[in-house]
């Protein structure tokens, strides 16, 4: 049976490939499709979903705008990355229907409330939809499987140096949705930056004769200028969003951190930055950065107990450096908000620890990426 699931997304280029992917497999149920303000504003956004389901044919997916801001600060978005329009680069058609008169809130409540099964909430863009949602409609908390999201980093960050930019837009609204003890599945920039597609892998997409394939090899054509500035280090450039997707068609429960998250959201240095204590990591009596980080950082670099530790450990313990340095600078930040460790059956996957599952089930070397990206693109067509 089709696993359900919302797609909440701001169509930006990797929202448009990741929505195409959804709907090439027959593993994935598209109840809807909800739209936030991110890459582009509120109005953009809401267009570029519905631009993109015309090209695929499914006038028959509701589509719903969501809030028009951020709950507690002014909206930024990413034009320098997506474009004016949000999608530039491909001609995509004009919308071919209308979105819903519902609110994104409203129909993702009727959906969760009418569907048999449990659904899953994917979203790719800020979390302001979703944490609405989760406290408008308690009731409906039972009836979601998960929430598969991008977002977030275990280490350093892309809009800031250690917040990334999904977070950071709308932190009030990521650490509603990561205190809300649902099963959490994080795929952040550490998995998402493994996930790069190159120029020859796109002019293999190029060569597929339909509509779909033109449209996203076009999209990720302008996508790469981005990415091709010598400050990311990038070979090529990473496609962020479609990871949920690719984790939902081949999950792997046991790639679990297992530890709680929380967003910080109120010191300016520190806004949207993804806090997880692993389980067993003691947090230090309030001692100063210069204290932890010259006491710390040698032996957790360099040791070989560190060199033998997984990658996932290893991320942890310097995502845990990170926010000492963030958190006791001088002016000290505010104290860090906690999350309650979530029960052992409602575990919240940090990142990192799906690294493998992505690895394995989109497998991210450069050409299977591609081969699966291009399988997809000919197969909806």
């Amino acid at each position: 049976m089709p696993r359900p699931i919302i797609l909440d997304c701001d169509p930006g280029h990797d929202d448009a490939i990741s929505l195409i992917l959804a709907l090439s497999s027959d593993a994935l149920d598209v109840l809807a499709v909800t739209t936030s303000a991110g890459n582009q504003t509120p109005d953009k956004t809401l267009n570029n979903a519905l631009r993109v389901l015309t090209l695929l044919g499914r006038h028959d997916i509701p589509v719903a705008g969501g809030a028009p801001k951020p709950l507690a600060r002014e909206l930024i978005i990413a034009d320098n990355v997506h474009g004016e329009s949000g999608l530039d680069g491909p001609e995509l058609p004009d919308p071919g229907f209308a979105p819903v008169t519902q609110s994104a809130i409203e129909l993702i409540a009727e959906k969760v409330r009418a569907c048999e099964q449990k659904v899953t909430l994917v979203p790719s863009g800020p979390l302001t939809n979703i944490a609405l949602f989760l406290s408008a409609y308690p009731e409906l908390h039972s009836r979601i499987d998960s929430i598969v999201l991008m977002g977030g980093a275990a280490g350093v960050g892309n809009w800031t140096p250690a917040a990334e930019f999904n977070i950071f837009v709308d932190p009030e609204a990521a650490d509603m949705v990561f205190k809300s003890g649902l099963p959490i599945v994080m795929c952040g920039l550490d998995v998402t930056h493994q996930a790069q597609i190159m120029d020859e892998d796109i002019e293999r997409i190029r060569v597929i004769d339909n509509p779909v394939a033109q449209c996203v090899a076009e999209l990720l054509d302008f996508f790469m200028i981005y990415h091709r500035d010598p400050k990311w280090g990038f070979n090529g450039a990473p496609l962020h969003d479609p990871c949920t997707i690719a984790w939902l068609l081949a999950p792997h429960p046991g790639h679990d951190g297992g530890g709680p998250l929380s967003a910080h959201r109120q010191a300016a240095q520190c806004q949207g930055v993804v806090r997880y204590r692993p389980p067993g990591l003691r947090r230090p009596d309030r001692p100063t950065a210069g204290a932890v980080l010259p006491s710390l950082a040698p032996s957790l670099a360099c040791s070989p107990a560190s060199r033998r530790q997984s990658p996932c450990q290893r991320h942890a313990r310097s995502s845990f450096l990170l926010r000492a340095a963030l958190t006791y600078r001088e002016p000290p930040c505010q104290t860090p908000i906690a999350m309650p460790v979530t029960p052992r059956n409602r575990r919240t996957s940090i990142s990192t620890s799906i690294s493998t599952a992505i690895s394995t089930s989109m497998t991210t070397t450069t050409s299977s990426w591609a081969r699966a990206l291009a399988a997809r693109c000919a197969r909806i067509a």
